[in-house]
């Protein structure tokens, strides 16, 4: 996912900083947690939709997407949705 993640800020000349958290050294009321590993996190919000759950899971556990780990591609159309809503403030379609 790290790799994917930094193939598609590249491919979008995007130069941010990526912090890479390790969800097992976060407090155990870190709600981050909750989204399971690997999660790209932007601006606190998950870059495929999950929703934070509305109660404390209690436990670590491993992601699973649909079609597996995204791609690069994925992960680039994902930024371009959200650099768009951030620019013109609303939803892209």
């Amino acid at each position: 996912m790290k790799a994917n993640l930094g193939s598609a800020l590249k491919a979008l000349h995007l130069k941010r900083e990526v912090t890479v958290i390790d969800i097992m050294k976060l407090p155990s009321g870190d709600r981050r947690r909750d989204y399971g590993a690997p999660t790209v996190l932007v601006d606190g919000k998950d870059l495929f939709g999950k929703q934070p759950p509305a109660s404390r899971q209690g436990g670590i556990s491993c992601r699973i997407y649909p079609n597996g780990v995204p791609s690069a591609m994925e992960i680039q159309k994902r930024l371009q949705v959200r650099i768009f809503e951030k620019v013109h403030g609303s939803k892209a379609h």
